[in-house]
């Protein structure tokens, strides 16, 4: 609890509390605000939820506000996935070099490629994210860390076809 002589502040560009005692003259950002003790528990408590800080309609009074912008588990899928997507195509075809290219096949060549091509086109598949059919891997690409991450992908919660091969 605040003493009665504590004046209480916040403020958007350091995102942070400060308070009379402990911070004095040019301790303070420049923005800071006076709140209450009411509105420094509520803030406090709305970040210990989850809730961001937030700057109020310009129309107001100029207090901080809490905003909800945690992600709904669709949009916790949908970034799981892609972050999937987006790691296969790191440890798969992003390390082939150009010099690593020259060593394999044409065809091999060419699964590469494609393999590309459809891992960026999942995200445009009908059921995405809750049902995917992840592109299978070519021989070439694999290896433990690309099955390792295969395995996760398949034994998470949604309806995914993997279609891998090693």
């Amino acid at each position: 609890m605040a003493e009665a002589n504590v004046t209480l502040y916040y403020s958007y560009t350091t995102h942070g509390f400060y308070n009379s005692i402990i911070h004095t003259g040019d301790k303070l950002p420049d923005d800071v605000i006076v709140i209450t003790e009411d509105e420094h528990k509520a803030l406090f408590d709305g970040q210990s939820k989850g809730l961001t800080i937030s700057r109020p309609d310009p129309s107001g009074n100029g207090k901080p506000i809490l905003v909800d912008n945690r992600q709904t588990p669709e949009q916790m899928l949908l970034f799981k996935m892609r972050m999937f997507r987006d790691t296969l195509l790191r440890i798969t075809v992003d390390k082939m070099t150009a010099i690593r290219l020259t060593t394999i096949t044409s065809d091999e060549q060419s699964q590469v490629m494609a393999y590309r091509e459809s891992l960026l086109n999942v995200p445009q598949q009908s059921g995405f994210p809750d049902t995917i059919t992840w592109p299978t891997v070519p021989a070439c690409l694999v290896t433990p860390q690309v099955t390792a991450l295969m395995s996760e992908i398949a034994n998470t919660n949604i309806n995914t076809v993997s279609t891998y091969t090693l």
